[in-house]
Formats: structure tokens, C-alpha cells, sequence
């Protein structure tokens, strides 16, 4: 919901100290350094890269041997062992598969609430902050990334490349975002999938502000499809505790819908609500193996992702 005020509503600020982007701030990228976008899952590829996969064929490490099968490669075969044996054995290898990871962004109307100041951050400028940070990060590794937005559908979407100069593409689209309408979710994820040819990992960032059923069957088919997914549930503090006003009037930011209320009066029983609720989305996301992280607050997207999608290189 966005809240009315006689003040305008702001749609950020721009970083301090050393501002690459105001998505992609050097503040941000300090608090990155020495990390590694890594998921907890290791993910399958044809592609050189450093994520493990196990492929028949020759790569750096042995894995071990195993019996011939018909239709394995002859090339596959150790010709040594079967004089010796009279047994064919093909030899398994672990390769390393490039990793391909699909970020999608809610650019619905609903992620444009934000606090009435000219230096707050509205939940679209921290949804594309998580974004751009996750894209630099697998790019700085030469994989391969994708971003995307999501009204009625895929809306704008920056192919997959491991190319770092593919950042600023990134940047410029997001910038050019405007958040309105709705996302339809599981039409983006959809659509996105159906563009998708290997095994992945799909990141999701949305406040998930509509049809969470539909939602969650369209995360449910990208796990059936072997992608390990995660969800970052982005929510502005106020969404949590109401903010510290006597009356406001609330606004449906999709449906333009209006309510007036006295906010100490529902304070209570709203923060009950939300926290009740909360725990059912997360139950219901995680129940689909797909891994959720709520993110509420002003920077709660870097602890969020850096202890989802990323490990200390300096002890890996």
C-alpha cells in the first residue's frame, strides 16, 4: 500500500562517498568485497566455470570409474584397465559448470512506497540495489547473469552474459524502470523460464503484494525443472509497525483503493496480522524448497544477501 501526505513522494537518494550508480553505490560494493556469489546448491552446466558438476569427459580432477554403458563415448573408455581386465570401464571427471543466475524484480506500483523524504530509499530502489549487487558479483566471477522486471508479465530483460560491461545495460534498464501497475508474477517467471535451457539459479525480489497462489505454482515449476530458487520478501519497515501518525489515509497503490484510519486504534491487531501472515508465507515458500529470506528495512538487503547467495572467499 502507499500512504497519501501532503508532501510528494520521493523515489530515493542518491548514494554518498564514492556513488558509482544509485543502484550499485560504492558504500555497497565496500561491504561486498571478499565475497562471492555462491549458493548453497551446486547447479549443472555445459560451460567452463568454478561450480562443480559431475559430466562424463575430461576435465581437471578424476572422480572415479564406471561401468560401460552403451552409449557412453569410446573416447570415455580407459583401454589400459580393459587389456588388463577384459572389462570396459569409462572414467567420470568433475567439471566445473558455468553458473546461470536469473534475477527477476518486481516493478509493480505497490514497490514504489517509500518514506515522504528526500533521502529515503522506496522498496523498487532497494529491490534493484539487491539486484545489481547480485548481478556485479556474478559477473566479477566471469559467470553468467540475467535481469529482468516484472509488470503484467516480463516486462524488460537483459539477456544472460558473463561480460562485466553487461552492468551497465543492467543499471540503465532498472534506472529506467518506473514501478506501476502489477507484476503478475507467475506470468514473468514463466515467460523467463521458458528462455531458460540449462539448470539455473532464479532469484526473485518482490514484496509478493498479489496473487501469492499463483506465485508460488509458477516457484514450484521452476523447482521441478531443477533450478534452485530463492525469494527475497522485500517489505518497507511501515508495512511491519505502522508509521508514527495519528490518522492517515492508506492507498491501494494497484486497485487505487482508499482507507482512512486511526492508526493507534489498529496498531496492535495490524502488527499481529502481519506477523501471523509473515509466517505463513514463509512456511508456504519454503515448503516448495525454495529459499526465503524476508528484507525489511533502509540496507537489510546486504546481510540478506550476502548470507543467501554468497560465502567469504577468504574461507572457501
Amino acid at each position: 500500500m502507499r500512504r497519501t501526505s501532503d508532501r510528494p513522494e520521493s523515489r530515493g537518494t542518491h548514494g554518498r562517498g564514492g556513488t558509482i550508480h544509485r543502484f550499485l553505490r560504492g558504500q555497497d560494493l565496500e561491504k561486498l568485497r571478499g565475497y562471492r556469489f555462491n549458493p548453497p546448491n551446486r547447479v549443472s552446466g555445459a560451460l567452463t566455470g568454478k561450480h562443480a558438476s559431475l559430466q562424463r569427459g575430461r576435465s581437471v580432477e578424476f572422480l572415479e570409474y564406471r561401468q560401460y554403458q552403451p552409449g557412453d563415448p569410446l573416447a570415455d573408455v580407459d583401454w589400459k584397465v580393459f587389456a588388463r581386465s577384459d572389462r570396459m570401464f569409462v572414467k567420470r571427471y568433475e567439471h566445473p559448470a558455468e553458473l546461470s543466475v536469473h534475477v527477476l524484480v518486481d516493478a509493480s506500483a505497490s514497490m514504489a512506497y517509500g518514506d515522504d523524504s528526500e533521502i529515503a530509499d522506496t522498496k523498487f530502489d532497494r529491490a534493484c540495489r539487491l539486484a545489481s549487487a547480485a548481478a556485479f558479483l556474478v559477473l566479477k566471477q566471469h559467470d553468467r547473469v540475467s535481469v529482468s522486471t516484472a509488470q503484467r508479465g516480463l516486462r524488460k530483460h537483459c539477456p544472460p552474459s558473463s561480460l562485466l560491461s553487461c552492468l551497465r545495460e543492467v543499471l540503465e534498464m532498472l534506472d529506467k524502470t518506473k514501478p506501476e501497475r502489477t507484476a503478475n508474477l507467475a506470468l514473468a517467471l514463466e515467460q523467463l523460464s521458458a528462455q531458460i535451457e540449462k539448470r539455473g539459479v532464479f532469484v526473485l525480489v518482490s514484496d509478493l503484494h498479489e496473487d501469492l497462489a499463483a506465485t508460488l505454482d509458477a516457484l514450484s515449476s521452476l523447482r521441478r525443472q531443477g533450478h534452485d530458487v530463492f525469494v527475497f520478501h522485500l517489505l518497507h519497515e511501515h508495512e511491519l509497525d505502522l508509521p508514527d501518525l495519528s490518522e492517515v489515509t492508506f492507498e491501494d497503490a494497484e486497485s487505487n483503493a482508499e482507507a482512512r484510519v486511526n492508526v493507534e486504534a489498529i496498531r496492535s491487531s495490524y502488527k499481529l496480522h502481519v506477523q501471523q501472515r509473515l509466517s505463513e508465507i514463509s512456511s508456504e515458500v519454503s515448503a516448495r524448497g525454495v529459499r526465503y529470506s524476508l528484507v525489511a528495512g533502509q540496507d537489510a538487503w546486504i546481510p540478506a544477501l550476502l548470507d543467501q547467495l554468497t560465502s567469504d572467499r577468504r574461507r572457501s
